[in-house]
């Protein structure tokens, strides 16, 4: 195989340079086919196509299938003038070769080509695209995208392109970096398989606790409808911007931990606050939200090497639970929706996952902390906590569950499918 040797410089090619093996003239080169293909459905209606670079002074060559020990062939005279050329023999041409018989279309073992009788050892002959029928291959690369333009917005980055010309069914892969990129391997996935015609992703912007300034390079591959990846462009120009300040998940656990539901030792831990006169919780669609006495949470989580915390101080104006609830995600109570791995290394997700990507869905409410795949982490008692407010409605609760428990217990009985995450 010869890189870029083929009648387009994105082409490879086969070289086949002829020998003189037996000093008759007889040389060739095959391709075995395993296992048999069964050729026998396009024998009468289709062709070969194969194209051939044939350098000055070549003899006459024979194209041959083989099923056994039978063979079949068609004898042609190429152009011999170092240019490539395309050739279409019927497949109803190829008659019997070496006095054999019993070809079996369905069982075609083996391509060859040969010199008949004329090979001249040092001849060189390129080979390229050979196939029958009328596939639709394309092993040409998208050229690399032109113009790649980064906005900055508020909290915020706009990023843009131009899609390449020519191309149908192509996507393109964004990727950034906080330092210029020389290759996408060290850069992060922003956002894979954008479609065409889509020309622009918005990064959304966050940073720990409190706004702080952010400079970002990106990257651009364009891959085509059958996953040929162009060049890639990169903007090593630097983009500042800033980032909002969101809670994080404290790496500690709280000091003094007790459930009780006096959440003072959760003090020194980040509020998560979901509030949505602060434009911090949001509606689910077909909810419905009378204000932030009807539904907030000022929650709190947290982390050691083996156990997760989570605390919330939950603002509920009605408050409604029944044990023999039929369908139980109806009762008030908190859904918290976590992934338990690094996500700088893996990208976004669209489902639950498991294994080394782990995701979950952990209800905390009256009766129990349960996943939503149905098994029980902790009940109340020394690790668990879960009661009304006394002098206003809603209610506390406090949690202590061990990351081995979430691994193990995310399905009844299956305990060997999720990573032990560490912190």
């Amino acid at each position: 195989m010869v890189e870029s040797a083929g009648r387009d410089s994105a082409l490879n090619a086969l070289k086949w340079v002829q020998g003189n093996e037996w000093s008759n003239g007889w040389t060739g080169i095959g391709f075995n086919i395993s296992p048999a293909f069964d050729m026998s459905w396009s024998w009468s209606i289709d062709s070969l196509k194969f194209w051939l670079k044939v350098q000055e002074g070549t003899g006459a060559l024979r194209v041959q299938f083989e099923s056994g020990a039978a063979k079949i062939g068609k004898v042609f005279t190429p152009t011999t003038d170092n240019e490539w050329h395309q050739y279409i023999i019927a497949l109803n041409d190829f008659v019997p070769q070496d006095g054999t018989t019993g070809f079996d279309s369905t069982k075609v073992g083996v391509l060859g080509f040969m010199a008949e009788a004329s090979g001249i050892a040092g001849k060189v002959i390129y080979m390229s695209e050979i196939w029958t029928g009328n596939p639709k291959i394309d092993v040409v690369p998208p050229k690399a995208v032109a113009s790649l333009d980064v906005v900055p917005g508020q909290y915020s980055n706009l990023i843009t392109w131009t899609d390449v010309p020519n191309e149908t069914g192509e996507a393109y892969d964004i990727y950034y970096s906080e330092q210029p990129i020389a290759d996408i391997a060290n850069a992060k996935l922003l956002k894979g398989n954008v479609p065409e015609n889509t020309q622009i992703v918005e990064q959304i912007l966050r940073t720990p606790l409190t706004d702080q300034s952010l400079t970002y390079y990106y990257a651009i591959v364009c891959k085509d409808a059958f996953v040929n990846f162009s060049p890639v462009t990169f903007q090593n120009t630097p983009t500042a911007n800033n980032g909002k300040g969101v809670p994080t998940i404290a790496k500690t656990a709280p000091a003094n931990f007790v459930a009780d539901g006096d959440l003072s030792e959760w003090a020194g831990v980040p509020e998560i606050r979901i509030i949505r006169s602060e434009g911090t919780g949001f509606d689910a669609p077909s909810g419905l939200h009378d204000g932030d006495d009807d539904y907030s949470v000022i929650a709190h989580l947290a982390f050691d090497q083996a156990y997760l915390y989570f605390a919330a101080d939950v603002t509920d104006d009605i408050y409604g639970w029944s044990l023999r609830h039929g369908d139980p995600w109806m009762n008030d109570a908190i859904n918290l929706y976590i992934g338990l791995f690094d996500a700088n290394t893996t990208g976004t997700f669209t489902s639950f996952k498991r294994g080394a990507t782990p995701h979950y869905e952990i209800r905390f409410d009256e009766e129990r902390v349960t996943t939503a795949n149905s098994d029980s982490l902790v009940y109340p008692g020394a690790n668990y906590y879960f009661g009304q407010k006394s002098l206003s409605s809603g209610y506390y609760f406090e949690a202590k569950i061990s990351l081995v428990d979430i691994a193990t217990k995310r399905n009844y009985g299956i305990t060997d499918k999720d990573d032990l995450f560490h912190p």
